[in-house]
């Protein structure tokens, strides 16, 4: 999958009937802000306060496992200078995201529920991406990892609001081992969640190799194959499969206690990585002891 030329034309085919959140100025002006090789932090910090729901949700982010701060901060002034501008701005761009995509009309109890739980899963892979990309020794992917995590699936939300059927279609599109999740949803309904998700990171002017890596990442095994391919968005892809596997969301999306994907492409990006086994299972030590992921919960 491309995102130029002719496939590009396709992708706006795909788009139709749903409509893409824009992004709110706070966002723009934070992504103004990081193009400023001395940007004013007390300014930005301000920005960000005037919005009590914001200040209060990027002090919740930051004082998250993710950031593994040993002290806990009280201000979004403190979270600014002490995170530093490109962390706050993309826990900025998903609390914003998610508020411009809340309110799904006539929602049955099983989509309210699916939300909940989507959301948190969000923050959860998001996590799990940045110490994955620490383990393998990328470090600096370590954000774009993280917002990767945060933005990958957000085509979900999109299409439960565009189509009524759409998590029944979800949930038999994570069953079907023997084609790509993608493969599945566009049979049911002439779309998928990685390209609209695609549109949306886009839209709101996500880094280009990330947003590459949203429209691909149920094409990670073919793309781990290919010697053409940006290894920004290969590296990405890999640490994505493995910060998935072991959230545990795939339980939710497929209501299997195995997933079929992590069958599939595992070990690839395990080893595109340079990880074995032993290294793994530190992972899941890591994220159980962090209290997120697979272990920690059932999705059920």
């Amino acid at each position: 999958m491309t995102t130029a030329g002719a496939e590009e034309i396709d992708f706006e085919k795909l788009l139709k009937g749903i409509t893409i959140p824009s992004p709110p100025q706070v966002v723009a002006d934070l992504q103004l802000a990081l193009l400023d090789p001395d940007p004013d932090l007390n300014a930005i910090a301000e920005i960000i306060s005037a919005d009590p729901g914001l200040a209060g949700g990027v002090i919740k982010a930051a004082n998250s496992p993710a950031f593994g701060l040993a002290k806990r901060l009280t201000s979004v002034r403190e979270a600014v200078f002490i995170l530093g501008l490109k962390p706050v701005s993309m826990i900025v761009d998903v609390l914003c995201l998610k508020s411009e995509m809340d309110g799904l009309e006539n929602q049955s109890d099983e989509v309210v529920k699916f939300l909940a739980r989507y959301w948190d899963s969000c923050a959860d892979i998001a996590t799990l991406s940045a110490m994955v990309a620490e383990k393998a020794g990328v470090t600096d992917l370590r954000d774009d990892a993280y917002l990767l995590g945060l933005f990958h699936n957000v085509g979900i939300v999109l299409l439960l609001k565009r189509f009524d059927h759409y998590l029944d279609v979800m949930k038999s599109s994570y069953r079907a081992g023997s084609q790509r999740v993608v493969d599945v949803e566009n049979e049911a309904m002439e779309t998928n969640h990685a390209v609209v998700g695609y549109y949306v990171a886009k839209s709101w002017k996500v880094p280009r190799h990330v947003s590459e890596a949203v429209a691909k990442h149920h094409s990670t095994k073919s793309i781990l194959a290919r010697g053409h391919e940006d290894e920004k968005v290969k590296t990405l892809l890999a640490v994505l499969k493995v910060a998935e596997q072991l959230s545990g969301f795939y339980k939710l999306l497929s209501e299997e206690e195995l997933s079929l994907e992590w069958e599939n492409v595992g070990e690839d990006a395990l080893t595109y990585l340079g990880l074995n086994q032993d290294d793994f299972e530190d992972l899941i030590a890591q994220s159980t002891e962090m209290g997120i992921g697979s272990t920690a919960e059932s999705f059920y």
